[in-house]
């Protein structure tokens, strides 16, 4: 799997965009209504459904697909997502960027 990376909207700094949590929910929302009440900067525990594997993951907030630069929007994969998440695996560590 090839992780690339990307320049968010007027950030300066690139993040990674990472595939290994697709499909992963959160144990006690689902990211629709995260995003809805604009909830940022927290801990959360997602949960893959299929296997009920955790990871723990601190989620700094919420971007849209209009955020990438153009040259996402060719990739095949772009098609099917369109909601995304800063997230790092702690408060202080590196961010990156997830599909949700």
């Amino acid at each position: 799997m090839e992780i690339k990376k990307y320049r968010i909207g007027t950030h300066s700094k690139e993040y990674e965009l990472r595939e290994n949590c697709i499909g992963w929910i959160p144990e006690d929302q689902d990211w629709k209504s995260l995003r809805f009440n604009h909830v940022n900067n927290v801990a959360l525990i997602i949960a893959n459904p299929i296997n009920n594997k955790k990871k723990s993951l601190f989620l700094h907030y919420f971007i849209l697909k209009d955020a990438f630069p153009f040259s996402f929007f060719g990739e095949k994969r772009s098609e099917k997502w369109f909601n995304f998440a800063i997230v790092s695996d702690n408060k202080s560590s590196g961010k990156f960027i997830i599909p949700v």
